[in-house]
């Protein structure tokens, strides 16, 4: 499964119709619709704001999309065609669209919002989906560095880190790596660390 990096946005022209495409990172249904709302406040004059969403992998999927007033199945089944065959997951597809003065027809439509999509799909950088869990851990100043040494080259990712007589630090590890991270920090520690998932 894929997942996009960072937002990204193309722009493609029909029949001096534009066609504002943009691919984002959402982690659940409520942040697709806050985002797709903060497109549409972003283009107050567009006419239409077509949207699709995929969230989670094909067993757990949650889907969304809206034609946004234009004739029905013209705009946002295609965009939704295009991001299932991306392969990507956990996106907010939108294109939104100003329209030009000339009518596109059905299949203009159509062709109109997949090739939008499909610009701004094959131009965003993704990466392969790490399924991955929240570890935290009590850890002796001694013991911070090499700590922070074992994370970075295990993938794991410091989150927080709060200092008081120890440090408290919350990390993101990788699912697959849990137990042996678990097991490598008791390692180095000589069992002095326990991270609790």
């Amino acid at each position: 499964m894929l997942v996009v990096v960072a937002p990204r946005e193309s722009e493609h022209v029909v029949k001096r119709s534009r066609f504002v495409a943009r691919i984002e990172p959402v982690g659940t249904e409520a942040q697709a619709l806050a985002c797709h709302d903060a497109v549409r406040s972003n283009h107050p004059e567009a006419n239409h704001v077509v949207y699709a969403y995929l969230i989670g992998d094909e067993a757990s999927e949650r889907a969304g999309m809206s034609d946004d007033r234009e004739p029905r199945g013209t705009a946002c089944r295609p965009v939704m065609a295009v991001l299932r065959g991306s392969g990507i997951r956990n996106a907010l597809l939108t294109v939104t669209r100003y329209f030009g003065g000339t009518k596109l027809g059905t299949g203009g439509l159509v062709e109109a919002y997949s090739l939008a999509a499909k610009s701004v799909v094959t131009s965003c950088e993704t990466r392969e989906f790490v399924p991955r869990i929240t570890g935290r851990m009590r850890v002796s100043y001694e013991l911070v560095d090499a700590v922070e040494r074992l994370c970075l080259a295990k993938d794991v990712v410091i989150v927080q880190k709060t200092f008081g007589v120890e440090i408290d630090v919350e990390v993101s590890v990788p699912l697959a790596s849990r137990d042996e991270f678990l097991r490598l920090v008791e390692e180095i520690s000589r069992g002095k660390i326990n991270v609790r998932y």
